[in-house]
């Protein structure tokens, strides 16, 4: 058995190691790349359990370890840097130590280390999401160049049967520099439809695929985007003790200070996942204006009452996840 910590980087990584078998120590630089690796580890005792840094390369590298047949221990970035402050100074072989020091002394801050089905998941959500912002940025451009040109359309959907016609006229009645910029604007807006309406085909039939999806679809106002948003991003129930714990995750659950007889409420965290975040709140827009009832609309509409809107929508955010929660949790048990 030997233990190691690993500070990746784009082109070269850091590594501390130590093998009880032998009582070796050791430390070395070495190039981003498997084969490196597999040399490295070739004369420890195996197996090879690893420590390393949830960082933009830490994908490709677990990847490669995994390969190798290491058990891998991914670092929560956030956590790390706190353990590291209490150093002198901070150095690629100083924060490897500090993962292999932690590892060996079980207080290493882990992170999910999400398998390859559902990283692979997560680059097709992201894509759709990317695909989105790119087009609204082009339907925002061809719009203002429509209304510096002191043009309109009577149509909201630029790409619609009614609005194309519409489009080619006014971009013909422009002057031909600002005609030329709005007909860029609008072939890519063109084309990234087009690719927008591909992701979201194999996402709707990765969704209906599955029992989880078929179930989180039937939620009020959770179409697949939404269902498929969860899946991907959670990856795995199970490392949630229960929904309050998947509220913290979301940012979703107030920060609370308690001493002796004091209790106050504060802000939400900042220290979250944002994109679970992100999804919950679409999926309560969606579920508070929907005719159905649902946990999630009762709540905003009975709090909105006393409660600012924001406040009233993270209550029925909580309410929406815990659905998600039990939903997952029963088809996981079954």
């Amino acid at each position: 058995m030997a233990y190691l910590g690993i500070d990746v980087h784009k082109s070269t990584s850091t590594v501390a190691w130590f093998d009880p078998a032998t009582g070796e120590l050791g430390e070395r630089r070495l190039a981003t790349h498997p084969a490196e690796f597999a040399k490295l580890l070739a004369p420890l005792s195996r197996p090879w359990i690893v420590a390393i840094e949830a960082t933009r390369q830490a994908p490709a590298t677990c990847a490669g370890l995994r390969a190798l047949d290491c058990e891998i221990h991914l670092v929560e970035p956030q956590k790390l840097s706190l353990l590291a402050r209490l150093q002198n100074a901070k150095t690629d072989l100083k924060d490897a130590k500090l993962m292999l020091h932690a590892l060996l002394h079980d207080y290493l801050p882990e992170a999910y280390l999400a398998p390859p089905a559902v990283t692979e998941k997560r680059d097709l959500y992201f894509a759709h999401q990317n695909l989105r912002q790119t087009a609204t940025k082009y339907r925002n451009l061809l719009r203002s160049l429509l209304n510096k040109a002191g043009l309109d359309l009577t149509v909201a959907d630029l790409l619609g049967a009614r609005a194309r016609p519409q489009v080619e006229e006014q971009l013909a009645r422009m002057a031909p520099d600002r005609a030329a910029a709005a007909r860029a604007y609008w072939q890519q807006l063109v084309e990234t439809e087009a690719q927008l309406a591909q992701v979201d085909r194999r996402i709707g039939a990765a969704v209906k695929a599955e029992p989880l999806g078929r179930e989180l679809i039937k939620l009020p106002g959770v179409g697949p985007i939404l269902a498929f948003g969860w899946i991907a991003l959670l990856g795995d129930i199970e490392r949630f003790a229960g929904y309050p714990q998947l509220w913290s995750y979301a940012g979703l659950a107030p920060r609370s200070a308690r001493s002796d007889e004091f209790h106050a409420d504060g802000h939400l965290p900042q220290r979250c996942n944002k994109a679970v975040r992100q999804v919950t709140m679409l999926a309560v827009q969606s579920a508070i204006r929907a005719q159905a009832s649902s946990r999630a609309r009762d709540t905003y509409r009975r709090l909105v009452e006393h409660k600012p809107p924001k406040t009233a929508k993270v209550a029925a955010g909580r309410e929406l996840l815990r659905d998600v929660f039990v939903i997952w949790k029963r088809l996981a048990a079954a």
